[in-house]
This record gives C-alpha cells, structure tokens and sequence, in this order.
C-alpha cells in the first residue's frame, strides 16, 4: 500500500501540512505504508517557496521517497506512477 502527500511549493504553509496529512494516514490506514512526498507546482519557478532540499530534508526525516512534479506541464507524474507501480509489483513478487 502507498500514499501521496501532495505539497504546493508556492506556498510556504504547505510544510506545515505534511505532519497533519502523515498523522491522519497512520490513524486511518492503522499501519506503516510507504509514503512519497509529491512537490508539485515545479513549473511555477518565479514563485517557488519551498525547495527541493526543504523537501528532500522532510522526505529523509519521514522516511518518505519524494518526486518534485508539475501537473500543469506533467513533469514527472508519469515518473511518479512509474514508481508506484514498480514498488507494487515489487511487493507482489
């Protein structure tokens, strides 16, 4: 089983939500999934806030796996379901 948190990298306050988001997966999926932290909005640099080292310092403290995506433009979102489908079929095998 895997999980999104989703950031805006334009606003600051995201980081704050991951904590909230992380806690309300552990009370309801009631046991360790893998999580990856998804910073999105990568294609709006004039106006990123936070950045990929906030995020990848997060990412290593949760013990998340991260990906930096843009939906508007898909930059890395077929990436990013690349992963998750490799990380199923891995636990499958």
């Amino acid at each position: 089983m895997r999980a999104f948190i989703v950031i805006d990298r334009t606003r600051q306050d995201n980081l704050k939500s991951v904590d909230l988001w992380h806690n309300e997966i552990k009370k309801y999926v009631g046991k360790e999934i893998s999580i990856i932290l998804v910073g999105n909005k990568s294609d709006v640099i004039e106006n990123i806030e936070i950045s990929e080292v906030s995020i990848k310092m997060i990412a290593e403290e949760k013990g998340f796996h991260y990906i930096l995506t843009s939906a508007k433009t898909g930059e890395n979102v077929h990436d990013l379901f690349l992963y998750i489908a490799y990380k199923f079929l891995e636990g499958v095998s």
